[in-house]
């Protein structure tokens, strides 16, 4: 006789969050969560419990990285040109619309610069490179790029001169590029006004409302070619007047080449 049948939806809620716990947030938990109502309010405590958990892991130092391989190196059979190629100093931001990361440029271990914009999708963890159309960017490491209103916004960046002429210094941009997500397209972006801030690398960047804000960096030395100085300037970008101003007052002391800030509505 066969005994008694039970499914995911008879186990108690603090089994049933456990193992929706262990599913990949941007996919398959999203999915469970369109199934039905019970599994529906399970994901929403298992989402309200690791906003909760995350900036305490981060506070304690207690996060564990864990090697998250894409399903293209996973496959023996790898279509040439869909994986992206080993870089460092490159920029990457997330969009929670598409639950994928976007990773723009970098370097190579010789110092190479590239120009190239690449999509992780993070519900399937396999890596698309869009053939994008406008104005691309020059080709640079160590710039920004931050997420407002389905656009992409990439600042700054730094450059590895040619091998000929000897002796040359590296280059750093100042340039402002936009990439709409949704038209597939890059656009240079020109600024109102006099204002605008050095050519820099190295600097960190967030969005509040519609302003970007761009904190410290490496500039160039006044008075100094060749040389080059670490900075604690904060300058602001209105997305909508496409004004750039510097804001100026008491700033901490100290400030070292890639330090990060975050905005906080506090």
């Amino acid at each position: 006789m066969a005994g008694p049948t039970l499914n995911l939806l008879d186990l108690p809620n603090e089994v049933l969050d456990y193992i929706l716990s262990l599913l990949h947030p941007s996919s398959s938990l999203f999915e469970c969560g369109q199934t039905c109502g019970r599994l529906a309010l399970a994901v929403e405590r298992v989402l309200a419990h690791m906003a909760v958990e995350l900036p305490k892991s981060v506070k304690d130092q207690s996060l564990i990285w864990r090697s998250e391989r894409t399903l293209e190196t996973r496959s023996t059979h790898i279509p040439q040109g869909c994986e992206i190629s080993k870089r460092y100093s490159h920029s990457a931001c997330y969009d929670d619309n598409s639950y994928s990361m976007y990773v723009f440029g970098g370097c190579t271990s010789t110092s190479t610069t590239f120009n190239d914009l690449w999509k992780l999708d993070l519900k399937t963890r396999t890596w698309q490179r869009p053939l994008s159309t406008g104005t691309y960017p020059s080709p640079k490491a160590c710039s920004t790029m931050v997420l407002s209103q389905g656009q992409l916004y990439l600042f700054g960046g730094w450059t590895h001169p040619s091998l000929y002429p000897l002796h040359q210094s590296w280059r750093l941009f100042n340039e402002l590029h936009c990439y709409d997500i949704e038209q597939n397209r890059w656009s240079h972006l020109t600024p109102v006004g006099v204002a605008k801030p050095p050519s820099m690398a190295g600097h960190s960047a967030t969005v509040h409302e519609d302003i970007i804000v761009v904190f410290g960096g490496l500039q160039k030395q006044r008075n100094h070619i060749g040389q080059f100085c670490s900075s604690n300037d904060v300058w602001c970008f209105n997305i909508t007047s496409k004004f750039w101003d510097q804001k100026h007052g008491f700033m901490a002391l100290g400030i070292r080449l890639e330090d990060k800030f975050f905005w906080d509505s506090l």
